[in-house]
């Protein structure tokens, strides 16, 4: 089972499944990108080394500082879900394995051989650098959004955009190391919800 969970982590950041609406419908954020820190993406999401690819259904819950990040893989390979917050993360696999560190990077580092900067990726999947780390090089449109960002080794594409609750919010992006290639689709947004 840890190859499954090495197929869906490494797919963070096919098929898409609908998130059911609370009760009242989704709340008007009324903030701005840079102090949104909490929120909800469903979408896709692709790996790809040089080796093998694989893809699934992403849940992302973000609030503050604690995440809940699930992965759905296709034809019903299981669900690997990881959360965490300022304190520790836990990793658990499809078949009820549990793992824990400090951070997400040493985690993956540890049971997987590899790590993505989850704490960064907070920032980059809502379009914004990650304050605490330094910018390489970036490239904003017209509009000010990100259309390519550089940072902690990791090249971002922002491929489009779309509006929710009043922000535009990355549609399509792609995360790149030598190693790694990651494509997200976000199908859905719920600023200001987790």
């Amino acid at each position: 089972m840890i190859r499954l969970a090495v197929i869906c982590l490494v797919m963070l950041l096919g098929g898409c499944t609908a998130v059911p609406e609370r009760d009242g419908g989704t709340p008007a954020y009324r903030g701005t990108l840079e102090d949104l820190n909490t929120w909800t993406a469903t979408g896709r999401i692709h790996m790809r080394t040089d080796d093998e690819s694989w893809q699934a259904t992403l849940f992302w819950r973000q609030q503050e500082a604690a995440y809940r990040i699930r992965l759905i893989a296709p034809l019903g390979q299981g669900t690997l879900e990881l959360r965490g917050d300022a304190a520790a993360v836990v990793l658990r696999t499809a078949d009820g394995e549990t793992y824990a560190a400090a951070d997400a990077e040493t985690l993956m580092r540890d049971t997987l051989g590899w790590g993505v900067p989850v704490e960064g990726m907070v920032h980059w999947m809502v379009g914004r650098a990650d304050p605490r780390r330094d910018i390489e090089a970036h490239v904003k449109d017209e509009g000010g959004r990100l259309v390519e960002l550089r940072q902690a080794g990791w090249h971002i594409h922002y491929r489009d955009y779309q509006q929710a609750a009043g922000i535009a919010l990355p549609r399509r992006l792609r995360l790149e190391t030598e190693r790694f290639s990651l494509r997200i689709v976000v199908s859905r947004w719920e600023p200001g919800r987790a």
